[in-house]
C-alpha cells in the first residue's frame, strides 16, 4: 500500500488498480463484436439513434412525428424554477418558450400541417443541448448550479438531423447519437445528405483519449473533449488533416482540421480490455461536475458514455437508459446482501459501469474489504454530512447518498461486458 497515491483515504492512482494481472490486457471484444453491440443497441434500446439509418430513409418528418421524438425525453410539466437573475419563470414564461418550438401540440394534427423537410450537418463547435429553444437558464433554487434547461452537449464533429427550426428562426431541433433537443442554429454546419453519409461512413478515425486535445481550423483552436473523433483525410508525418463534411453549396469544399501527434490522440478506436478503460477512466480525474455539460464538463452518465465512445460503443445518454442497453449482459444485483454484492463486483465488475438509482460509476476493486469506484459525483456524504463530490473522484461504497442510504446498499446493476 505505501506505493499508491492517497488523498484523504481514497486511492487515486490508476496504475495501481490494474495490477500485474495480464488479464487486465485481454481484449474483451473486438470490432466486430463491438459493431453488433452498438447495432442491438440501435434497434433495440432507448436513448440511441442509428443516424446512418435515418439519413438515409429520412427525407421529411410530420408534427407528429417530431412530438414523439420529443417524448422520448421530454414532459414539458411546469416546474417552478428561478432564472439566473433569481425572477421565478412562471406558466406564461414556458408557454412562450413551447410556442417558440413552432410546433402544433394538440392531438388532432394529422394532415394539418406540411412536413418539416429534414436536414444534416456537423456541430462546428461545442454545443449545449436545450430542452427549450431559449437563452433563459432555470435552477431548482437559489443554491442550485444546475441549469434544468441543459440537457446534454455536442462535441465539434458531431454528426446531426436537424428535424425543425425554431419560431425565432435561432434554434434547431436535432437528433443526434443520444438525444434531441435545441442547439443554437449558427452552431451547426449544414451538409448534404450524400456528404452526410460519407461523413458518417468514414471508419478511419482520430479519436480524443485526452481532455486536453486542440485541433486547429481555419487559424481557430477548437478543443476536442475526451471521445471525440474525426474523420482522416489524409497523414502527416506531424500531423493529422481531419475533416469536416463539404456544405449544401456546389462551391463549398471539406473544412481541413490539422491535428498535431504530440497529443493524446489514436488513430482508429481503443481495444477494449480493462487496462485501458480504468486508464482513460483516470484521464479526467478531478474535472469538475457538470450538470448536462454545460460548464464544458460531465455529468455521471456523460463520462461512462465518453470513456466508451473511445471504445466504439455507443450508450444511452442518461444513466436510467445505460443501464438498461440490449447489447451488453445487464446483471440485477438489488436483492443481494452486501457481502454478496461485493462478491459479484470483484468477480464481474471490474472496469465496467454499475449503477445505483440515477447514478452510474465505474467499480475499480477491493481493497482492504471495501469496493472502490471511480465516478463523477455531484456530492456524496457520511452521516448526513456533505464530504466531498462535484468532481471525478474516487471514493469506497461505504459513502452515502443524499438521502443517508449507503452506496452498497443501493447498488442495483452491473453492464457486464464479456
Amino acid at each position: 500500500m505505501s506505493s499508491r497515491k492517497k488523498r484523504n483515504g481514497y486511492i487515486f492512482d490508476f496504475k495501481s488498480w490494474t495490477k500485474k494481472d495480464e488479464s487486465y490486457n485481454q481484449i474483451i471484444y473486438d470490432c466486430e463484436k463491438i459493431k453488433k453491440i452498438n447495432e442491438e443497441n440501435f434497434e433495440n434500446s432507448e436513448g440511441v439513434f442509428y443516424i446512418k439509418d435515418l439519413a438515409e430513409n429520412m427525407s421529411s418528418i410530420t408534427q407528429e412525428e417530431i412530438i414523439k421524438y420529443l417524448r422520448m425525453f421530454y414532459d414539458f410539466d411546469y416546474n417552478q424554477c428561478i432564472d439566473s437573475k433569481g425572477k421565478h419563470i412562471t406558466q406564461d414564461d414556458y408557454n412562450s418558450m413551447i410556442k417558440n418550438m413552432n410546433i402544433t401540440w394538440h392531438s388532432n394534427i394529422k394532415g394539418e400541417t406540411k412536413p418539416t423537410i429534414v436536414k444534416f450537418g456537423v456541430a462546428k463547435t461545442r454545443l449545449k443541448i436545450k430542452s427549450y429553444p431559449t437563452e433563459r437558464n432555470a435552477y431548482k433554487n437559489y443554491d442550485d448550479k444546475h441549469n434544468r434547461f441543459v440537457e446534454s452537449a455536442l462535441y465539434f464533429g458531431d454528426e446531426v438531423i436537424v428535424i425543425h427550426e425554431s419560431m425565432d428562426s435561432k434554434w434547431y431541433l436535432i437528433i443526434c447519437r443520444d438525444y434531441v433537443g435545441w442547439v443554437k442554429k449558427e452552431g451547426i454546419k449544414l451538409c448534404s445528405r450524400v456528404n452526410f453519409i460519407k461523413y458518417l461512413e468514414e471508419s478511419d478515425l482520430v479519436i480524443s483519449c485526452d481532455e486536453n486535445v486542440y485541433a486547429i481550423m481555419n487559424s481557430k483552436k477548437i478543443k476536442l473533449p475526451l471521445g471525440s473523433s474525426l474523420p482522416i483525410y489524409r497523414e502527416k508525418e506531424q500531423y493529422f488533416e481531419c475533416y469536416l463534411p463539404q456544405g449544401e453549396g456546389n462551391l463549398s469544399e471539406k473544412e481541413i482540421v490539422i491535428l498535431s501527434k504530440k497529443q493524446d490522440i489514436r488513430r482508429g478506436f481503443l481495444k477494449l480490455n480493462k487496462r485501458n478503460i480504468l486508464e482513460l477512466s483516470f484521464k479526467l480525474l478531478e474535472e469538475p461536475y457538470s450538470w448536462g455539460g454545460e460548464n464544458k464538463g460531465r455529468d455521471c452518465s456523460a463520462y461512462v458514455r465518453d470513456v466508451f465512445k473511445c471504445f466504439g460503443i455507443i450508450l444511452p445518454r442518461n444513466a436510467s437508459e445505460q443501464k438498461k442497453i440490449k447489447g451488453a449482459k445487464i446483471l440485477d444485483i438489488s436483492k443481494l446482501r452486501e457481502d454478496e454484492k461485493l462478491e459479484a463486483l470483484n468477480k464481474y465488475a471490474i472496469a465496467f459501469p454499475i449503477f445505483l438509482p440515477g447514478h452510474v460509476m465505474i467499480y475499480l476493486g477491493e481493497e482492504n474489504g471495501s469496493g472502490y469506484i471511480i465516478h463523477d459525483s455531484g456530492g456524496f456524504y457520511k452521516e448526513g454530512k456533505l464530504i466531498g463530490g462535484n468532481k471525478i473522484v474516487v471514493t469506497d461504497l461505504d459513502v452515502e447518498t443524499s438521502k443517508g442510504l449507503k452506496y452498497l446498499d443501493e447498488l442495483d446493476t452491473i453492464l457486464l461486458f464479456e
